[in-house]
């Protein structure tokens, strides 16, 4: 009778042990397909998946004091695009990216850019359908999204600071001709 006990006990045992690997196991995955990619959003590292979908492009802007600088953006030229915008990006991210808002044809109406989940202050360059840089703006964390009442065919948006860095201000000149998509 006491081996039998034994064995029941062991059998106890062995199950309970089974229980605690499975819910283990359950836990783990909800970790590595729930919580992890919400820690990842989080980061200074982050780029969303709109932003890595909108293609790389290079473009020159010739500054006032005649100046010019060669720019990576990404571009945004989608409605989708536009509307994601800079949404959600690391701010390590943030430092090295811009992002060329290109409309088909110049802009004469208010438009919103939405600037909702930005998460550093950035600069926004209005970009007049010539080229011409006629306005910049600065939008501050927590803005909900931008209207721009200049008529506007591009809006080159950096994180603030970066436009004083590259000599980008009202005056300089993009290039149209320029804008050459990587892929």
């Amino acid at each position: 009778m006491p081996e039998q006990e034994m064995v029941r006990d062991w059998r106890r045992m062995a199950k309970f042990a089974a229980l605690v690997v499975l819910v283990a196991g359950v836990a783990f995955l909800v970790g590595l397909y729930g919580v992890a990619p919400s820690l990842a959003r989080g980061g200074d590292a982050y780029v969303p998946a709109a932003l890595a979908a909108m293609p790389p492009a290079v473009v020159q802007v010739t500054n006032p004091d005649g100046t010019t600088a060669l720019l990576v953006v990404r571009l945004a030229e989608t409605a989708d695009a536009r509307t994601a915008g800079l949404r959600g990006v690391g701010l390590r991210v943030l430092d090295a990216k811009l992002l060329l808002y290109a409309h088909p044809r110049e802009q004469t109406v208010r438009t919103t850019y939405n600037m909702e989940g930005i998460r550093a202050p950035l600069e926004l360059a209005i970009i007049g359908a010539d080229g011409t840089v006629v306005a910049i703006r600065k939008v501050a964390m927590g803005t909900q999204s931008v209207d721009v009442t200049e008529r506007h065919r591009w809006v080159l948006a950096a994180q603030d600071g970066l436009f004083r860095h590259l000599g980008i201000a009202v005056g300089s000149k993009l290039d149209p001709a320029t804008i050459r998509k990587l892929r």
